[in-house]
């Protein structure tokens, strides 16, 4: 432990907020690893040497290392969410996942960059489980270990963001439709869409009440 906190201490300058974040994280998911002493003793340490660069946590990411201000891990929340996601897919996305001889991966890398170039930066945990719900539906069942899937989901979108670096204004919930984020946030709606390939509604083969009656049970 002495270890894990003299290597905060001596780093340099602050940790990014997202940094700090996904070190917090990574601490409160493995109480097998840490105590709770010492996971509140890391925490401490890791906030201390945080720098505020979220002046809005609710709706704004700010790349900003110059500021000094320390964050406290509960105004990291209220986490975004999307409960719709299978919404804002494109054509293109939906093509891969009704192919079932792509790679599950190649579609999960599109998605995880969609997402980011959307502005979603801090998903709720149960956004995770709504996804996979509906990449089960949309592949029709294809799918198999959907706690593995949840994870790779999840360790795809953290890569995406680690090349992220511009200010984005972004809701904390996101619209059922598109188009209404079009009108709330059209930079961002334009950011995130070639004009060739804008989000479309779920393909009419698939059973969107099925969708939504899962999704009810998840929430």
């Amino acid at each position: 432990m002495e270890n894990i906190f003299n290597h905060i201490s001596n780093y340099p300058r602050s940790i990014p907020v997202e940094t700090a974040s996904a070190l917090i994280s990574s601490v409160c998911e493995n109480p097998d690893v840490f105590s709770l002493q010492d996971r509140a003793a890391i925490i401490d340490r890791v906030n201390g040497k945080a720098c505020s660069d979220d002046p809005e946590p609710d709706d704004k990411l700010v790349d900003d290392t110059e500021l000094g201000d320390t964050i406290d891990y509960h105004e990291l929340s209220p986490r975004q969410s999307m409960v719709h996601p299978e919404n804002y897919f494109p054509q293109s996305i939906w093509q891969k996942l009704r192919d079932s001889n792509l790679n599950r991966e190649v579609p999960y890398l599109e998605i995880a960059k969609l997402l980011v170039q959307l502005g979603m930066h801090r998903p709720r945990e149960d956004f995770w489980d709504l996804l996979v719900c509906a990449l089960q539906w949309a592949t029709e069942g294809k799918l198999t270990q959907l706690a593995c899937q949840r994870a790779t989901l999840k360790a795809v979108f953290t890569q995406c963001m680690s090349h992220m670096n511009v200010q984005i204004e972004a809701p904390t919930e996101y619209p059922m439709m598109p188009n209404t984020l079009a009108e709330t946030h059209p930079a961002l709606y334009h950011r995130s869409y070639e004009s060739s390939d804008p989000p479309i509604l779920p393909p009419s083969t698939l059973d969107t009440h099925t969708l939504n009656a899962v999704k009810w049970h998840l929430g």
